[in-house]
Order: C-alpha cells, then structure tokens, then sequence
C-alpha cells in the first residue's frame, strides 16, 4: 500500500503551542511528535521523514544540531522553523540557512497557512529528487533530469502528466498506488467526483509501454484500491 508522507515534529504535543500539526493528520500526512532532541536525531539518522516541523522558540531544542543532521542527509528533507517573530527568524537565521529547503512560519501559525507550506515543499523536494536519478523497470528507462523514457533503447512519447503518473508508478514498483493518492500526486487534487481523466491517462500509458494494452504487464489494476506497477519476469528463452 502507499505510504502516506511522514513528517516530523520537534516539539510539544500541545494544541495551545500554536503549532496546528493536527490539521496536517487529516490530509495525506503522518505525523510524528518528538520532544527529545537525541531522540529527534536519531530518528533522522535511522528512519527519515519526508519534511520536518522544528519549534525554535523552545530553548531546550537543539536547532543547530538538527539542521546539522538535515544538511548531512544524502536526499533533501525539507524543513519548517517556528519562530516567534520576523526579528527572531532575523537573529536565528545562520542556524538554518544551509538547509536546502527552509521555510520560517510565526507562531501561532494558521492550519490552512501550515498545510499549504507543507503541500508547496512536499512537491518542491518530489520534483528536486527525481532529477537525481534514472529509473530502470525492465525494458524501460526513466531519465528523470530529461524526463524522458525508453523501452528496450526507443524513445516512448508520452505528454508531461503521462510521464509523472508512470515515474509515480515506477517509484512505488510493487506497491499498490490508491487513485485518491495518484490524483494528489499528479493533478494536485484530492477531489475524486470524476477520475475519467484518470483512466483516459492510465490507458494512454498502457499503450505506449505495453506490447497488448489490453492485457498490460505492468501496470495492473487492483480493484477497488488502485494500481500496480509490476516488472515482468522475462520470457524463458525456446
């Protein structure tokens, strides 16, 4: 199954801290909260998150030494620093400024102001690690820099919501992708009145990158939850 977004919280569980995380927990977010420095860091280390909320306005938070694990960490993580006022983001700055993804709130911070920044660096890191990268699924080739791919060396043309809904489905090869999430991912959407555009898309991939798009191989509908992508087992030779 998909894995929702995990994100981090270096702070208090307390919802007078004007931090409103809980609103984040509603959407496609986990989230958990850590009050521990060490324990902070060792979860960096052990187990990432995908974005990481810090409350700088907590003297016994370490606020260099966790932007010191961000900046070691081999894919970017995004961060969220609480301050207290614009002064305090002034004066604490240098503390977080080598963080390749930074963005500073006030507190109290709204619900619709922290779940808007969230959702804006979540796609900003998506798009900044798939240039990382090439993908390779059996015959096809993902370049995430050129946003190309090929099939046994030709090119496939696919138009540019074709491409980031297979790179979705590549990236998560054996995981079943639920539509809800796929309409978050690629059209930024959660609304799923009409997924028609969905399947028109679904289909279009098939075509391109399936011998029989009526019998697909590699990408597979699990119904009533998604879709699957599945690297074939080659053909036994004769």
């Amino acid at each position: 199954m998909f894995r929702h977004k995990q994100i981090l919280l270096i702070g208090r569980a307390d919802p007078m801290a004007g931090i409103p995380y809980q609103a984040l927990s509603r959407s496609a977010y986990r989230v958990a909260v850590v009050a521990d420095d060490d324990e902070a860091l060792q979860r960096l280390r052990q187990d990432p998150p995908d974005l990481v909320l810090l409350d700088a306005t907590l003297s016994h938070n370490d606020t260099a030494a966790v932007c010191a694990a961000l900046q070691d960490q081999d894919l970017p993580i995004p961060l969220i620093v609480f301050v207290k006022s614009k002064r305090h983001a002034r004066q604490s700055e240098k503390l977080w400024a080598e963080v390749p993804l930074c963005v500073t709130l006030t507190k109290p911070c709204l619900p619709t102001d922290l779940k808007s920044v969230v959702s804006k660096l979540i796609r900003k890191v998506w798009r900044r690690r798939r240039t990382l990268s090439v993908l390779h699924a059996g015959p096809l080739t993902l370049d995430l820099a050129r946003r190309r791919v090929t099939k046994d060396g030709q090119p496939v043309a696919l138009t540019p919501k074709q491409y980031d809904l297979l790179a979705l489905l590549v990236r998560h090869a054996g995981q079943v992708v639920s539509r809800q999430t796929i309409m978050e991912e690629v059209w930024q959407t959660n609304w799923m009145g009409d997924t028609r555009t969905l399947d028109v898309h679904i289909r279009m991939v098939r075509r391109n990158i399936e011998e029989d798009s009526s019998r697909p191989r590699f990408i597979r509908t699990v119904r009533g939850r998604g879709y699957v992508f599945q690297v074939p087992a080659p053909e036994p030779e004769d």
